[in-house]
């Protein structure tokens, strides 16, 4: 039997795992990525995505995941759990729906160049 499972630091309303129970596992730790990862992964996702579209929509792939990384890092920074609102925490989850949601576009003609 094989049992895989995750956890994060104690705080903002996790409680910390003890290490008698920690030594039954495997430890693997995974760092951050750096924001320049973070603009590379999304941006070959959207630039992929925005292929079949008109060139000023592909060209807006870099500007639309700057600003996605720039929300979701001040939003980690910001935003920290307090004891009141302990249940939500940002992670890259929140950022991959926030471009996950891009990629639910359509192509759209148009003849005067207007929407």
């Amino acid at each position: 039997m094989t049992i895989a499972a995750a956890c994060a630091p104690a705080g903002g309303g996790r409680n910390p795992v003890t290490p008698r129970f920690i030594r039954h596992f495997s430890i693997l730790c995974l760092p951050t990525p750096s924001e320049h990862s973070l603009k590379q992964i999304f941006n070959a996702i959207l630039s992929g995505f925005l292929s079949d579209f008109p060139q000023a929509v592909r060209s807006s792939a870099g500007s639309i995941v700057d600003a996605a990384v720039e929300i979701y890092h001040r939003m980690s920074v910001d935003l920290l759990p307090t004891p009141a609102k302990s249940h939500y925490v940002f992670n890259l989850r929140d950022l991959s729906k926030c471009v996950q949601g891009e990629t639910h576009t359509h192509t759209m003609s148009s003849t005067s160049g207007t929407s």
